[in-house]
């Protein structure tokens, strides 16, 4: 850096040049500080937010980016106007003075620091329909990080990040948690941050949304009740509360330190959901109660979900619906065990089946794409052998066999079952 700033000394202008991309317009510019420190002008591309204080506050000349013709008008004035170097040389030095010595850039942090608040736009920005400059990812990037969280093509992926509802519900989710975030942060130790603000799980209240809808629309006017089962505290119970009319929501968590925040939450919304906690069996909910259970994640792992199950199916109404999310990706921070997805669905299918009960297996996403691909369609964008060897374990344990006819495996996330009349 010493050897840096020597020749930064030994210059009359400095050159700085960017590609128009998201990383220019986050980027710090270090260098161009650096300039400013001794009173170098400087010849830039805009992008960097600091260029700005290059082209308005006239520490040097600022040019679009890929402009080489302007580029190079710039650096020739410089040459030829010494004069003109020097002053917006000291213009230079004069910002950095005013913004950028360790005493001023730490200045708002140190109020802050004085006396903490919370912005008043904390958490209501968008995740996926940004704006400029963050637009250009959109449909790039964010598919592709769902592509490995769940969703097998890249073609679902892109549906999802357009879809004007998903949009909605994470505005929604985003506007919950900030109203709430007093009250949510007493069960931060237990509570799982919404799903709709994870990458790995943002597919799941969508997917569970439009099976609650699609359901609904059968009896538009008859009144159903929905159990929504969850170690943690959503929005989406509350969000589907207001949106059908006709539905009455019931929330229930194995975590008794939900219950208080939960109903204090329930009264601030101003909503009529109820709220129960303990284990599913313990409750003790009548028999033939609920048209709907909505289950995001299963509370219970190993011998525990065979009860578990047991119980769902007792409180289900003859005609009603089990939605469930099992993850079965192969993500690396958040692995599902091979074992436990697989003992989750061989004993959905092993309860229902064997009872006689009407079973309908549906893996819809949204809009409607079935999660049912080729081998290697659904991993083609792998080139890792773990990867495919262990989805390979995933499938054989979940019992989803190749179907022979056209040479393809099938495999769900997201499962509906819907409860029959007895044999």
């Amino acid at each position: 850096m010493a050897g840096v700033r020597c020749l930064l000394r030994a210059v009359d202008v400095g050159v700085s040049m960017d590609i128009p991309c998201y990383e220019t317009e986050l980027g710090a510019r270090n260098r161009l500080t650096e300039m400013f420190r001794v009173g170098l002008p400087a010849v830039i591309t805009s992008g960097p937010e600091i260029a700005l204080d290059v082209s308005r506050g006239g520490a040097g000349w600022s040019v679009p980016p890929g402009d080489a013709e302007a580029f190079c008008q710039a650096l020739l004035e410089a040459a030829d106007n010494r004069e003109e170097c020097r002053r917006r040389g000291k213009t230079a030095r004069a910002i950095f003075e005013k913004c950028y010595t360790l005493e001023a850039s730490l200045a708002p942090f140190l109020k802050w620091a004085d006396s903490p608040w919370v912005a008043p736009d904390r958490g209501l920005a968008p995740l996926i329909n940004a704006n400029p400059p963050a637009a250009d990812i959109q449909l790039n990037e964010i598919p592709e990080l769902i592509l490995h969280c769940g969703i097998p093509r890249l073609d679902s992926a892109r549906k999802v990040a357009e879809a004007l509802f998903f949009h909605r519900m994470e505005i929604e989710s985003r506007r919950f948690l900030h109203r709430n975030r007093d009250l949510l942060n007493n069960v931060e130790a237990m509570w799982r941050v919404d799903p709709m603000q994870q990458w790995d799980q943002q597919w799941i209240h969508p997917y569970i949304a439009e099976k609650v809808k699609a359901h609904l629309s059968r009896q538009p006017h008859q009144e159903k009740k929905l159990l929504w089962v969850s170690e943690g505290i959503s929005f989406l119970p509350f969000s589907l509360n207001r949106l059908h009319p006709q539905l009455r929501v019931c929330c229930s968590s194995p975590a008794p330190a939900v219950e208080e925040p939960m109903q204090k939450i329930i009264e601030q919304e101003g909503q009529p959901v109820e709220c129960h906690c303990g284990s599913l069996e313990s409750i003790g909910f009548p028999t033939d109660c609920f048209d709907l259970i909505a289950v995001p994640r299963i509370p219970v792992k190993g011998s525990g979900i065979a009860a578990w199950l047991d119980e769902a199916h007792r409180i289900l109404r003859v005609g009603g619906c089990l939605i469930l999310a099992v993850d079965v990706s192969w993500n690396r921070d958040r692995q599902v065990p091979d074992r436990q997805a697989g003992e989750v669905i061989q004993a959905l299918r092993q309860r229902f089946e064997t009872e006689g009960r009407e079973i309908s297996l549906e893996a819809e996403i949204l809009s409607g794409a079935i999660l049912t691909e080729s081998l290697s369609e659904s991993y083609a964008w792998s080139e890792e052998a773990e990867d495919r060897s262990r989805w390979k374990r995933i499938r054989q344990c979940l019992g989803l066999l190749p179907d022979r006819k056209s040479q393809t495996e099938k495999a769900f996330s997201c499962l509906t079952f819907r409860k029959g009349k007895p044999a």
